[in-house]
């Protein structure tokens, strides 16, 4: 028996568009990396300096005057020093950042599956397991590594299924000798899907019958009138099946690309200056408190559960510059199950909260200790507001993606984000909640504030159509899985996919919405979407593991 182990992908983060002033960046010749850029003032757009040097990449800069960058860099899965905090550090020769997966703009392929010695696998189940088999939360997460994983684990059995009675068991014997059997299935359901896919913001599936294995993969989605041929093709029974009720159906996970972790305890609050001021007046020194351990435990630990509550099945997190407590939150992740990246801060210079900094050689040496079992480098801009048509073509290019955090961009009046001017030129999009600087931690907040940028913007004048819901829907599920690199892995409902999904009801005892008899599914569907919450989501699924409601261990 051989248990497998397949290894996934990181992501660097960066924000892009608002930070606190320092010495404006160098911008060194192409081969010296280039730094990521300055950002603008949004009141005048012109370059402003930074106060934290960004991700680079010896191959493929990005020009200092274009993204807008200025912010902090989380480094959420670059190798070593890709994150360096001054403009004068260079960086080794060979090494490599994060600003995109080269000149074709194509994510690269998950490595392929090793064969990993079952002793290896199976350290850290705990003294009471001698059986040698993961427990479910082991086949998502196998490895330390798994802390900081996106794609969880996949741990795979093989095992010999038993032969039908009688001469027709001599056939199914020999059949087995040439065929790969198949294992059995965790999850049948039928019902209503909903999902995107590249030829349809929305689609809405009536009637289907979904079938999750045991490693969490979406194994089928066909047609109701497809069951018979599915039960004996996968094994299952009819009373393996659960019906989903009228008022119910499943969605993909959503996918938040930009969240602070740390600021989530001031959410909702402290809104009232703009940006600059807001990070010296509150955020620097709320995250200043995340060197103890205990009040990071309480924090990261609400967070991630309203997180999860709420629809958030994977989570592009920011941390702060405390490795430890920075570790800390990717635990917590692990034990409740979301799928998430992790990224320490780095910052070196801070004037106005000088207790929270790092020193150079500090912040070099700790990004390398919290980075070195990462495996691979994607970015992720968020803000993005002020990129000009050339600088999008160029993230383009680069295969880098941007995070739309509407939110933010209006409480803090940082500007307005043209999402089709972006989906104009094929740049990877999703949305983010960036909390604190958006007050709601929920996607489907999300949802609803990019709906009004782009209503704004056609109000304006500046587009002569808005989006539609169905893409802001897709922008926060098959959108972020894409911005994150994750797109071969979830986001919809595609077979081989990864089940991460929300059960929704729309007839919830308490929903904070009303259906009339005069309502159709696609009403119910938008009220969800306009005006549901999390007393509507009654289970959340990643990696095909039921995580909410949430289960008394954790």
């Amino acid at each position: 028996m051989k248990l497998w182990k397949a290894a996934a992908a990181f992501s660097s983060v960066a924000e892009v568009g608002c930070r606190a002033p320092r010495k404006c960046c160098q911008t060194p010749s192409y081969t010296s990396h280039r730094f990521q850029g300055c950002h603008r003032d949004p009141q005048t757009h012109q370059a402003l300096p930074s106060t934290f040097v960004p991700v680079v990449r010896e191959s493929a800069p990005i020009p200092a005057e274009g993204s807008g960058s200025g912010g902090r860099s989380g480094v959420g899965g670059t190798p070593l020093s890709a994150c360096f905090p001054a403009a004068s550090v260079h960086l080794p020769p060979g090494c490599n950042g994060v600003t995109g997966e080269g000149l074709s703009g194509r994510q690269p392929a998950l490595p392929p599956l090793k064969p990993v010695p079952e002793e290896k696998v199976t350290r850290g189940w705990g003294n009471s397991d001698s059986s040698g088999k993961p427990p479910p939360a082991a086949r998502r997460h196998g490895s330390a590594a798994a802390r900081w994983l996106a794609a969880p684990h996949r741990l795979r059995r093989g095992g010999a299924q038993r032969a039908p009675s009688g001469a027709a068991s001599l056939l199914a014997a020999a059949a087995a000798m040439d065929s790969p059997q198949r294992p059995p299935l965790a999850h049948v359901f039928r019902g209503t899907f909903v999902h995107s896919s590249a030829s349809a913001p929305m689609e809405i599936l009536h009637g289907h019958l979904l079938g999750v294995d045991e490693s969490g993969t979406i194994v089928f989605l066909e047609q109701t009138d497809q069951q018979e041929q599915l039960a004996r093709k996968w094994g299952f029974k009819t009373s393996d099946i659960r019906e989903l009720s009228n008022h119910e159906f499943f969605m993909p996970g959503m996918v938040d690309t930009h969240i602070h972790a740390p600021q989530y305890s001031f959410a909702g609050t402290r809104v009232d200056l703009p940006l600059l001021q807001w990070l010296t007046t509150y955020t620097f020194p709320t995250e200043a408190k995340y060197k103890d351990s205990d009040f990071a435990e309480e924090v990261y630990t609400r967070v991630v559960r309203r997180t999860l509550k709420n629809g958030t099945t994977t989570a592009c997190y920011f941390a702060t510059i405390h490795t430890d407590t920075s570790l800390l939150l990717a635990d917590i992740i692990d034990k409740f199950g979301q799928r998430a990246f992790v990224g320490k801060v780095c910052m070196d210079m801070n004037d106005s909260v000088p207790q929270y900094k790092e020193t150079t050689e500090d912040s070099v040496q700790e990004t390398e200790r919290f980075v070195k079992e990462l495996l691979e480098k994607k970015t992720v801009m968020a803000h993005a507001c002020y990129l000009s048509e050339e600088e999008l073509k160029l993230f383009s290019l680069r295969g880098a993606a941007i995070s739309h955090c509407p939110n933010s961009n209006f409480s803090l009046c940082s500007g307005v984000l043209n999402v089709q001017k972006v989906l104009r030129n094929n740049v990877k999009l999703g949305l983010g909640t960036d909390v604190a600087g958006g007050y709601s931690a929920s996607m489907l907040d999300a949802i609803r504030k990019t709906m009004i940028a782009s209503n704004s913007l056609q109000v304006n004048k500046v587009n002569e159509m808005g989006l539609t819901l169905g893409e802001a829907f897709q922008l926060a599920t098959l959108g972020g899985s894409q911005a994150l690199g994750l797109d071969d892995v979830i986001g919809n409902f595609e077979v081989g996919k990864e089940f991460d999904a929300l059960l929704i009801n729309t007839k919830a005892s308490d929903s904070p919405f009303d259906l009339f008899s005069a309502d159709n599914f696609e009403d119910a569907l938008q009220k969800f979407l306009y005006l549901g919450d999390d007393r509507n989501i009654s289970e959340v699924y990643v990696a095909g593991k039921q995580v909410v409601p949430f289960s008394s261990s954790v």
